[in-house]
């Protein structure tokens, strides 16, 4: 299992792990010191990731297109994920098996390659839109053109 990084507090003092709405998936609850508040963390993550982030391609020729690196994603929730977008930026490109929806339980292929068009390094990401999340899922991708 990969860690999980949550934004809280600048001052919490205390975590606790469980299951606060009941969907049988760990929860955090957090004490924010120096007040009479918490902070509760629900985890609704339904997306992983098989490989960790960045994929990093090292070095690459100028003007030549690296071998593929794949990244699989898998719908760890109950309900189909619907895919609205996925896009590669900088000198990227990607490919999927995943369509436009991801069966509960599924998973689908995510390919990436470089093609680096001048030297130095490159930093880019692949962004996924889906039913997961309000924010974006984000692939992490690294190069440098030689």
């Amino acid at each position: 299992m990969r860690p999980k990084f949550y934004a809280c507090d600048d001052e919490t003092s205390y975590v606790a792990v469980g299951d606060f709405n009941g969907d049988r998936k760990p929860d955090l609850v957090v004490a924010n010191y120096g007040g009479t508040s918490v902070s509760v963390l629900l985890n609704t993550g339904v997306v992983d990731f098989s490989s960790a982030t960045p994929l990093n391609f090292k070095n690459q020729a100028v003007g030549t297109t690296s071998k593929a690196q794949t990244v699989t994603l898998t719908n760890t929730g109950t309900a189909e994920l619907k895919i609205q977008s996925m896009k590669a930026s900088s000198e990227f490109e990607m490919s999927s098996t995943c369509g436009k929806a991801v069966t509960a339980g599924g998973d689908c292929t995510i390919s990436a390659t470089f093609s680096p068009t001048k030297k130095g390094s490159v930093q880019g990401t692949i962004t996924i839109i889906d039913s997961a999340s309000t924010k974006p899922q984000v692939i992490e991708l690294l190069g440098t053109g030689t």
